[in-house]
């Protein structure tokens, strides 16, 4: 199925260079040059998310815990996420706390986990629709909430929600983006590393879905 996927875009690189050294013509060059290069991120990406799933599978992940303030991977990832919303006329709302919120974790990891599901929420999420990030604590734990309007959850879909390559039949991206059943899979087995919890709500289909991520708080001594 990966190789399928991969398999497309590669062709479509291939065309576009095709037409560009047949037709000679430099009058659109830099718009297949920009299509180019967007399929080829799309397809490192892919590239990217298999070798992680190797890696975590094998046991093989890079992972280095330390002191972290949890608010800062989350705030990188909704930055790193904004355009992705912008292309689809999306809101992306964040209710964070102003003072840290300490736990034991790997940013970049942590950052990861939330790139991935804010993602997830944007993709799903009709044109114009809407995404809140909200992150709550209280004395042992850290809350991360990522809300959608988006297509919501069959009640048969949970089981599968986190397995590699699962795709739900009844759930497609919006726009018609790709989906390669990595992304979910990755965030939870990146939240076991951290000692966490990750599960979805939704009311059913068309209804929306909610992803929460849950970790130990961490108290700093002194």
């Amino acid at each position: 199925m990966t190789a399928h996927d991969l398999r497309n875009p590669m062709g479509s690189i291939r065309s576009l260079l095709e037409e560009t050294l047949t037709d000679g013509s430099a009058d659109n060059l830099q718009e297949i040059i920009g299509l180019a290069r967007e399929i080829a991120d799309d397809s490192l990406a892919i590239l990217d998310q298999l070798l992680d799933v190797c890696s975590l599978e094998e046991g093989r992940m890079s992972f280095t815990a330390v002191e972290a303030d949890f608010r800062l991977p989350i705030l990188k990832a909704v930055d790193q996420t904004q355009h992705l919303a912008r292309n689809k006329q999306q809101v992306v709302h964040h209710n964070i706390p102003a003072r840290p919120i300490y736990v034991f974790a790997d940013p970049a990891r942590l950052a990861q986990i939330a790139d991935n599901l804010l993602t997830n929420a944007i993709k799903y999420t009709p044109i114009g629709g809407e995404v809140s990030v909200t992150v709550e604590v209280d004395e042992n734990q850290v809350r991360l909430q990522i809300k959608d309007s988006g297509v919501g959850i069959p009640p048969a879909g949970f089981k599968k929600l986190f397995k590699p390559f699962s795709r739900l039949p009844d759930s497609k991206p919006s726009a018609e983006e790709s989906s390669h059943g990595l992304g979910l899979s990755i965030a939870h087995k990146l939240t076991q590393l951290h000692n966490g919890r990750l599960w979805a709500e939704s009311a059913g289909l068309g209804k929306g879905s909610t992803f929460i991520l849950e970790l130990p708080r961490h108290q700093l001594e002194g």
